[in-house]
């Protein structure tokens, strides 16, 4: 990037940070004309991603509409969101980025999310969002429910306690809480280890399972996007066929002895690739056929997956602690091991090979011979990572989001 274009970015980063708090103050003069009530209001404001309700926002506001229908509860949401419908009844739904989603983020008691730093409205780095929150209600609290359990070492301090405006950070196992404690700085009035709140849904769907192998990867930072929703170029597209992530799948889902399993007992193969690599799940739709589905996610949730699914493979997506929540059977292929832990994450406190759920393997045959000793075993966790499981979670039931509200009001 030459000096001009450095400039050039400078200037735009500066534009709309001008534009940004222009923005907020005039939501907030109108707060404190018009609506200077709404402070003393017991508002909870709930978001997720902007299109989504999928997560645990969505699950905790659907508790609070259901159980606390008293409490002045919001969910923010686009009305062309695939998921509008399931919220739509519940009432209280704001449209993103709208006024009146600045207004109620500005006077809320709670700011509430299931991404990091609350139900904060626009795009906005940590700068930008730390600037918006001196308008907000002096009172308010910031809740992190986390999309996922966090097992690796983030590499960047942006959930540092002294950095970030997080008052409750979520976690749901003793060891998480533990390292997210001493390593990001939280004291025990800032974190607790009530669990992820779609969990509840979990331990509800228990005995509803269908013939399904879901194979869910996660993404990485060389095959990734900064913008996952951007149209793929065949520049993109090329690379990414090119790539061992795509090539080892191919393998995968094309191997006889595979096919031969699944047909011998009647199960199918669910393909559900992270929200960062959606773009390039076209290029695996060639494959399908009556025994492996490519899933995308507008036609497909993941909870609804995890639930039906028997079987799960992945990598080193934390989405396996949820089918683990469920004590089924699950595989981790891990054929780029090494390169992931020194490109994308650093390791964390967590060791597939000492805490893991189901055996790790890193080459597709090990796959297929884990699944065939899988299904002679009846689909059921062996011993080994039965307890494995019972000696991780700190809870196993359904009252994750009944301890999360009971935590925030102990705020």
């Amino acid at each position: 990037m030459n000096v001009f274009s450095k400039i050039k970015v400078r200037l735009k980063l500066v534009f709309d940070s001008c534009f940004l708090f222009f923005r907020f103050l005039c939501v907030y003069i109108v707060l404190q004309l018009k609506h200077r009530d709404w402070l003393e209001k017991d508002i909870w404001l709930i978001r997720e991603k902007p299109n989504e309700a999928r997560d645990n926002g969505y699950h905790f506001f659907k508790y609070m509409r259901n159980n606390h229908p008293q409490i002045q509860t919001f969910f923010v949401i686009s009305k062309n969101a695939p998921d509008y419908s399931k919220v739509e009844s519940f009432g209280n739904i704001i449209e993103t980025n709208s006024f009146q989603h600045v207004l109620l983020y500005l006077a809320c008691r709670y700011s509430i999310s299931s991404q990091a730093y609350g139900a904060y409205p626009f795009k906005m780095d940590m700068k930008q969002i730390k600037m918006s929150s001196r308008f907000c209600n002096k009172n308010q609290k910031v809740i992190f429910l986390q999309h996922g359990i966090t097992k690796d070492s983030l590499s960047h301090s942006a959930f540092d306690e002294d950095k970030c405006n997080i008052d409750y950070f979520v976690t749901s196992t003793e060891q998480e809480y533990q390292f997210i404690k001493e390593r990001h700085g939280y004291n025990e009035k800032n974190i607790g280890c009530t669990g992820l709140c779609r969990f509840d849904n979990l331990f509800k769907a228990k005995g509803t399972e269908e013939n399904i192998i879901l194979i869910m990867p996660t993404w990485r930072t060389w095959l990734g996007s900064s913008d996952p929703n951007m149209v793929v170029t065949e520049a993109e597209k090329q690379q990414f066929a090119s790539s061992d992530f795509y090539n080892r799948y191919v393998k995968l889902l094309t191997d006889p002895t595979l096919k031969e399993i699944l047909g011998k007992y009647d199960f199918k193969i669910v393909f559900y690739l992270h929200y960062q690599i959606q773009k390039y799940t076209e290029l695996f739709v060639p494959l399908c056929d009556e025994r492996v589905i490519i899933a995308g996610k507008k036609a497909y949730d993941v909870q609804d997956l995890l639930m039906k699914s028997k079987i799960m493979i992945t990598d080193y997506s934390s989405v396996f602690f949820d089918f683990a929540y469920m004590k089924k059977p699950l595989i981790y292929y891990q054929f780029d091991e090494n390169r992931f832990f020194s490109n994308h994450y650093q390791k964390g406190y967590f060791s597939y090979y000492d805490d893991g759920f189901g055996v790790v393997c890193h080459g597709h045959n090990e796959v297929v011979s884990e699944l065939q000793g899988i299904f002679e075993n009846g689909c059921q966790l062996t011993d080994k990572y039965l307890k494995r499981i019972e000696g991780c979670f700190k809870y196993t039931d359904a009252g994750n989001c009944q301890r999360t509200y009971e935590a925030i009001l102990k705020l």
